[in-house]
């Protein structure tokens, strides 16, 4: 897992990234096996429980093992545009910088032609095809993926505006392999922050706790019908689609959400509010039992009339052992 976020302000866009890389493997409990043993043993009515192989390949829960720093995330496209990802690290046996770079020397002449301007939507697009190759690739080897998110951050220096773009896949299996396939699937971002990888505390002061109540009402609404033995099969699809557009349910939903406040920050407003959510996440994880899987190096970069360029973490340091 890890932390991305970009955050929009008046003339320009501040971008950031962790450089943790999380590795998983498949972790069998002593209370899921426990629990396993013992309904068996109600089952069957015999102690003596015989293990099903496949019952107990079923029982290992894919959870983080280790991880290691210093991976890039946060990645150059040209002077206005960059790319930050998170998820799967490796794809087709290349990091995602590594794949990243080799987009931006294939494509340098059409991303950097100064003459024709290059659009946001086009530049998603050359991503996506350069990506799809290289997933279908790594499928073809009989290897799964798993998910895997890229947000393209652009800032159009003659309108003054930021444009988000969010792809991701899903877990994709060996199975899944097609030559020419389309893997990603779009995002549609509102407001002037878009975060991904870690970011369930960030999402809830940007979107306040309410929003969460939105997308569960449904299920809310069904344990309410169950409580008062109600036949849960009357709440229709068009009913519940009633229920999410009642203005009064709208209001209610996103009394507390933020991110629509944060219009017209300056670009200082924008850096300081991307460290505050990265430095959030990172240090909630402190007080989990959590491996920490958002940190290490923070790289810090902006857009602006200027252009791209990094404010911090992409500069080398004399090592703290040699510093007097």
């Amino acid at each position: 897992m890890t932390f991305i976020a970009s955050v929009a302000a008046k003339r320009g866009v501040a971008v950031i990234a962790d450089s943790l890389v999380t590795s998983q493997q498949g972790v069998l409990s002593f209370n899921n096996y426990l629990n396993y043993i013992q309904r068996k043993a109600e089952e069957t009515g015999d102690e003596n429980v015989q293990i099903n192989a496949h019952d107990l390949i079923s029982l290992f829960r894919q959870e983080p093992s280790f991880t290691k720093d210093f991976e890039d995330k946060l990645l150059k496209i040209n002077n206005y545009s960059c790319l930050t990802t998170c998820g799967s690290a490796y794809i087709n046996s290349k990091s995602i910088s590594t794949i990243t770079e080799e987009f931006v020397y294939e494509n340098n002449v059409r991303l950097n032609n100064q003459n024709d301007y290059i659009s946001p939507d086009e530049i998603i697009e050359m991503v996506k095809s350069h990506f799809n190759n290289e997933i279908s690739s790594h499928l073809q080897t009989g290897a799964d993926l798993g998910n895997f998110v890229l947000i393209l951050t652009h800032y159009d220096i003659v309108n003054k505006e930021t444009t988000f773009k969010k792809i991701f896949t899903k877990y994709l299996p060996a199975s899944d392999t097609e030559i020419g396939a389309d893997y990603f699937s779009d995002f549609v971002s509102y407001g002037s922050v878009i975060c991904d990888g870690q970011n369930k505390i960030s999402d809830s002061i940007l979107f306040g706790f309410s929003n969460d109540m939105y997308f569960k009402f449904a299920d809310i609404v069904r344990i309410a019908l169950d409580k008062l033995n109600i036949n849960e099969d009357l709440l229709t699809t068009d009913i519940l689609m009633d229920i999410s557009s009642d203005q009064r349910f709208l209001d209610l939903a996103f009394s507390d959400m933020q991110i629509y406040n944060l219009n017209d920050l300056s670009l200082q407003q924008a850096i300081d509010l991307a460290s505050l959510l990265m430095r959030i996440e990172v240090d909630f994880q402190k007080y989990t039992k959590n491996i920490p899987t958002v940190g290490g190096l923070i790289k810090l970069a902006v857009i602006d009339d200027e252009g791209f360029r990094f404010i911090s973490g992409n500069e080398l340091e004399v090592p703290r052992h040699l510093k007097r």
